[in-house]
């Protein structure tokens, strides 16, 4: 799915913001959007495959709080707390893209 006009004003206006400063490495991954991104911010990104998408099985779109391992408080330790054990059957920790 490609960049909406919005998300094009926006990747230009990133690519304004950091215009003038230097960096060793800019990465992307090899989806359609994150490339469009960073090159209409300027950049010639290198890809990589590591970077797509990942699928989480069941905790995929999941945010924290909704997290049932995470609790009812969001705190640095609840964050940390939410991500330790085995994952569930379901999730295959596999590359999508």
């Amino acid at each position: 799915m490609p960049l909406t006009e919005e998300g094009e004003r926006q990747a230009r206006a990133v690519g304004a913001a950091l215009r003038g400063r230097e960096f060793a490495l800019v990465l992307s991954s090899p989806l359609l959007r994150a490339l469009d991104t960073a090159k209409l911010a300027g950049f010639e990104p290198e890809v990589r495959d590591d970077l797509a998408e990942w699928d989480y099985g069941e905790y995929d779109g999941l945010t924290t709080p909704r997290d049932p391992r995470a609790g009812s408080r969001l705190d640095d330790l609840a964050l940390r707390r939410s991500w330790r054990g085995e994952p569930s059957s379901s999730s295959r920790f596999a590359l999508t893209a």
